[in-house]
């Protein structure tokens, strides 16, 4: 039989593998997931993945083109944004070599913060299901990681930036990547869809007709 302290010690035991995991299964079930499909405007072609307990919200403004927000309602740091912005170039390598553009990653990060020092984690390219090539540009502060992603098709610059606080790193960092990877958008958009007419979406065309006529420019653009 089974003395008496071997028994405690047992049952000691068991209680703690079981706390083990289930501290393990809460650790898991706060890990941030993407979960649901956001589909931009036809007349942009874009989308990605996103958590969806966050909240997208249009923002306002002649800052950019497209200016879009995503995020939880009552943390403040973590976020998705996509930004798009007309430019004089029709590929990502047109607006500028990688590592030019991740300079000017570090460059905006580093206004971001309140003297914290800004490092390049990595830059890379790679390519999209279409063929579209993507620049991905990691950069980290003292308190946040920001992934950015950015393409070119047809004179817009598409950029997705995945903003998370380190603190969150470890629960989030599964989520915000499937983020970034899923981030899309179809080549030559918006000259393809002016092909079909206005009987079929006035609205859209309606908005490509108000497109700002000033072209960005590549060496004074911020990310």
């Amino acid at each position: 039989g089974i003395k008496g302290g071997d028994l405690a010690r047992r049952t000691f035991v068991g209680l703690l593998l079981a706390g083990g995991m289930s501290a393990a299964h809460a650790q898991e079930a706060q890990k941030l997931v993407a979960d649901k499909l956001y589909t931009g405007p036809t007349a942009y072609g874009f989308s990605f993945r996103y958590p969806k307990a966050w909240k997208p919200n249009k923002k306002k403004g002649n800052a950019h083109m497209y200016d879009l927000e995503v995020k939880p309602e009552k943390e403040a740091g973590a976020m998705l944004t996509v930004t798009i912005d007309q430019v004089k170039v029709s590929s990502i390598k047109e607006f500028g070599a990688i590592d030019d553009i991740a300079k000017k990653v570090v460059d905006k990060h580093q206004k971001l913060t309140k003297g914290d020092t800004v490092t390049l984690v990595k830059s890379e390219e790679t390519e999209g299901k279409s063929g579209m090539k993507y620049y991905e540009v990691t950069t980290r502060s003292e308190k946040l990681e920001r992934v950015v992603k950015m393409t070119a098709t047809a004179e817009q610059l598409f950029v997705l930036t995945a903003t998370t606080p380190l603190a969150r790193l470890d629960e989030y960092a599964g989520g915000m990547s499937t983020a970034v990877k899923s981030f899309n958008v179809k080549p030559n958009y918006i000259e393809n869809f002016q092909q079909y007419g206005t009987n079929q979406a006035p609205a859209a065309l309606d908005a490509l007709k108000k497109l700002p006529g000033d072209f960005i420019r590549v060496e004074s653009f911020e990310f």
